[in-house]
């Protein structure tokens, strides 16, 4: 090809034209990806004129030399050109006769010959490139229209999905039209029981139900469960009955399944004229507004009306669910079924449920310390912060019943084989919102009982709720009978506590606090006991932490003090000598009273010092961040009192805690005691917290000390002061009394 071009005389300018041609085709054919084929046309032009003139240049204008320059472009134009393989050939095969018209007329029938084989063989060629391309750019074809398939249906109903919808909204525009939104509920409920894919067996069922009464081309899945179906020229007549048809039919599908709860949907229609594609939007929107109304009128309502192309629609939607709000049917903050309609609508469940088959239970939810949070956050959050909890309650039960029942509490009624994983994992969202470790999610469990009202049994699950309030171990309780006369242990206590106090059923007994190194009694630790003339003794962890939870704790401190200082009083006025007694304060003291007032002012009424009150406080009360307590500390060390740590070690144990706050005495929870000799870290950790005492400059002191050996250990390893059975038990007053007159 060179050697030819050679000898030519225009050898220059067509090599130069060639390189120019296969700069523009590259660029064009760039240009053409990009933008589609707007430029075609121009570019069969400037194919042509290449054509023509190489053409031009193998015949007319070289009638001795055997044409080469055509030939290769003949073999390039299939490959720069984005157009159909079909026009391509032709385009070639054009331009090929030409060339050959051309070439016998002018040349010898020699070179002819060789220009008809060598024309021959390019454009076979040309023409196997073109195949080539149009074979590849068939499957392509393929390719695409089924992407285009799966883009526009979904693959598990076979309707159009939701962006099939969009796509084809304009053929509905000018029509009178039906529309319907159909929502089957609790769909992902049958989904996590039964498995995806018996969801797959519930859409395929209501779709071909669907397709029986509607047009197929007509039906549209918006999300897994939620159908639209179209009735073009259709009217609110035809469009009930045949929603009430497929109501029917579909719940025949599963009437003889072995199901829990038949499935069943909720319907909202509407029906008028489409003028523009905002219409068919407005109606579909419609529709579903109806929908969410039929919903909360029971599963297998239908709901639906003209339809209103005005705004003021879903505003008046708006303004009814508010009525019903209003009117007593939903919660007003979280939107959730208030007490009352949760009753209604769990007999309705358990009705339409086959309980034989399984378990139908109540489960009562409290969010522990709520109202820590509230003061901490403000009730504007806290408010979020409820929603928040109900709407996460209510996703994880689908189609079941979800009340608020006030405040914090809310209730469920489910099948027991779901509910122990769901409250577990409800109770990790929960816990991912707010991190404070003093809140948690308590849930109890009640199994339905025909034989009683719904009311008594959501009361049982909440017995079961509340018996586990303050154990951060357990997150869910099933009611039991023991735990029934345990609340009626507890109803009776608070009835009573009054009563208790002004007769004086409740006892302080005295116990000895004794000085590791001497063995010397240094004071006593004053301690409660409740005998009640009906029910006997009563033991401190059954009353306390039940008047903590009742806010009475403060009466009952309030009455310890003051048979202390009595005590110490009468023995002041014998002429006895008063050792220190500690009395234990609640949090609750400080949250619902003033400490710094009161007490001072009941020590002084009885003309003691102040340095005879020793004041011990729980650890888990100086976890509170708000500085009221630690505030209050401060000022009754300045008043003169001591203060200790009680139960160092229970639970809320922190090295911040004893870096923040002024103490007198770290009171070492028991329980490290108890494990001397049979846990080898509870030696270690024992010492450890003694020799921390030591460097802050505080005293330590053990209580639980039961043996000699603990004894000694104690003593050994530096602990300041030691209580428990091993020197002397709780003993009352009047005891006390007698052994301090016999001088012991």
């Amino acid at each position: 090809f060179v050697q030819t071009l050679i000898y030519k005389r225009i050898a220059d300018s067509v090599t130069l034209f060639l390189l120019i041609f296969l700069l523009i085709a590259a660029l064009v054919k760039k240009f053409l990806i990009t933008t589609g084929d707007n430029l075609l046309p121009a570019m069969y032009i400037l194919a042509s004129v290449i054509f023509f003139y190489t053409i031009m240049l193998g015949t007319v204008l070289d009638t001795e030399h055997y044409a080469l320059t055509y030939f290769l472009f003949l073999i390039i134009v299939p490959a720069f050109i984005l157009d159909r393989p079909v026009r391509l050939i032709s385009f070639s095969t054009v331009w090929t006769v030409i060339f050959l018209i051309l070439s016998f007329t002018c040349k010898s029938k020699h070179i002819f010959m060789v220009d008809f084989q060598h024309s021959l063989e390019y454009y076979l060629s040309s023409v196997t490139l073109s195949l080539f391309i149009l074979s590849s750019r068939i499957g392509a074809m393929k390719t695409n229209m089924h992407l285009h398939y799966m883009t526009e249906h979904d693959p598990v109903s076979t309707v159009y999905n939701r962006i099939g919808m969009l796509n084809r909204m304009k053929k509905y525009v000018g029509q009178n039209l039906a529309l319907a939104i159909i929502k089957i509920e609790g769909m992902s409920f049958y989904s996590d029981i039964y498995g995806s894919e018996y969801g797959d067996y519930l859409l395929n069922g209501l779709a071909n139900v669907l397709k029986s009464y509607f047009n197929s081309e007509d039906i549209y899945e918006l999300y897994r469960g939620d159908f639209v179906i179209a009735l073009p020229d259709g009217d609110e007549v035809d469009c009930y009955r045949k929603l009430n048809m497929v109501k029917a039919e579909f719940a025949d599908l599963y009437k003889d399944k072995d199901l829990a709860l038949i499935p069943s949907f909720s319907t909202g229609y509407v029906y008028g004229k489409c003028r523009t594609v905002t219409d068919f939007r407005m109606m579909v929107r419609q529709a579903d507004l109806h929908c969410s109304r039929a919903s909360y009128n029971g599963a297998g309502s239908i709901e639906g009306g003209a339809y209103d192309n005005t705004d003021k629609y879903s505003n008046e939607v708006t303004d009814q669910m508010i009525r019903q709000m209003k009117a007593g049917t939903l919660d007003q903050l979280t939107g959730l079924l208030n007490m009352k309609t949760f009753f209604t609508r769990a007999a309705e469940f358990a009705s339409a449920s086959r309980t034989g088959k399984r378990k139908l239970v109540f489960l009562y939810f409290n969010i522990e310390n709520m109202k820590e949070y509230n003061m901490r956050f403000g009730y504007e959050r806290g408010d979020k912060f409820i929603k928040e909890i109900g709407r996460t309650i209510k996703d994880n039960f689908p189609g079941r019943p979800v009340g608020r029942f006030g405040e914090d509490h809310f209730s469920v009624l489910c099948f027991a084989d779901e509910c122990d994983e769901t409250v577990k994992k409800i109770s990790r969202q929960v816990m991912a919102y707010h991190r404070l470790p003093s809140m948690s999610i308590k849930c109890g469990v009640s199994e339905w009982n025909p034989d009683i009202t719904p009311s008594e049994c959501c009361d049982r699950a909440k017995i079961a709720s509340d018996s586990i309030k303050g154990n951060y171990d357990k997150v869910i309780a099933w009611y039991d009978d023991s735990l029934y006369e345990d609340r009626k242990l507890k109803n009776y206590l608070i009835d009573h506590l009054d009563e208790a106090i002004s007769k004086e059923h409740i006892k302080i007994y005295y116990q000895s606090l004794v000085d590791a190194e001497t063995g010397k009694t240094i004071g006593y630790e004053a301690l409660s006991r409740w005998s009640d003339p009906e029910i006997g003794m009563i033991r401190p962890d059954k009353f306390i932490p039940l008047m903590e939870d009742a806010h009475l704790i403060s009466r009952l401190d309030d009455y310890v003090l003051d048979h202390v200082l009595n005590f110490m009083r009468v023995l002041k006025n014998r002429g006895m000598e008063v050792l220190p007694v500690s009395i234990n304060l609640s949090r609750y003291d400080f949250a619902l009273g003033d400490p710094t007032v009161t007490i001072p002012a009941m020590v002084d009424e009885y003309e003691l010092p102040h340095n005879l009150i020793n004041l011990e406080i729980t650890e888990r009360a100086f976890a509170d961040k708000s500085g009221l307590i630690m505030d209050s500390v401060d000022k009754l060390r300045e008043e003169g009192f001591k203060v200790w740590v009680d139960d160092f070690g229970s639970e809320f144990s922190s090295l911040n805690m004893i870096q923040k706050f002024h103490f007198d005495v770290l009171k070492i929870d028991m329980k490290f005691v108890r494990d001397l000799g049979s846990n080898k870290n509870s030696e270690i950790i024992l010492k450890s917290i003694i020799d921390l005492t030591k460097k802050i400059n505080v005293k330590s002191l053990c209580e639980g000390v039961e043996t000699i050996e603990q004894c000694n250990f104690l003593k050994e390893s530096g602990c300041d002061y030691i209580q428990g059975y091993y020197f002397s038990r709780p003993v009352s007053n009047d005891d006390l009394l007698e052994k301090l007159e016999g001088g012991e």
